[in-house]
């Protein structure tokens, strides 16, 4: 299940697309739909050694240990099925538990929320 329509999910994607860039690492965005269709979560895949070498201080070589010269993608996920009024941020790497983000169902104004977060995390310019 899903609480937001087409619109709201477009508008922060490309919010947060716009963020991502920034961290030059490769993100791209693919939509994650349950068995109806409808996106539970927008996942952003990152290039595993270009996350490596941008952000050392996130430990993700160490997080996947011997798994490590395996790794295909390096995952962000905003999962939209947690509630109305809140999304789950889980990012891998940096230790960080997954993060609710209260949001009020207008997407412009949410993507820019949570592109600001995410700029916090990858040390890259934010919206005003």
């Amino acid at each position: 299940m899903t609480y937001f329509d087409q619109a709201w999910i477009r508008a922060v994607k490309s919010r947060c697309d716009e963020t991502l860039q920034r961290a030059d690492v490769g993100f791209t965005a693919q939509d994650i739909h349950d068995e109806h269709g409808a996106v539970t979560a927008i996942m952003w895949q990152a290039n595993p050694q270009r996350y490596a070498e941008r952000y050392p201080d996130s430990a993700i070589v160490d997080s996947y240990g011997s798994q490590w010269p395996e790794v295909r993608d390096i995952n962000c996920t905003l999962k939209l099925d947690e509630s109305p009024h809140a999304v789950g941020l889980a990012i891998e790497g940096w230790g960080l538990p997954e993060v609710f983000v209260r949001v009020d169902q207008r997407g412009d104004r949410d993507g820019v929320q949570i592109a600001n977060l995410l700029s916090r995390i990858f040390a890259v310019p934010n919206f005003r």
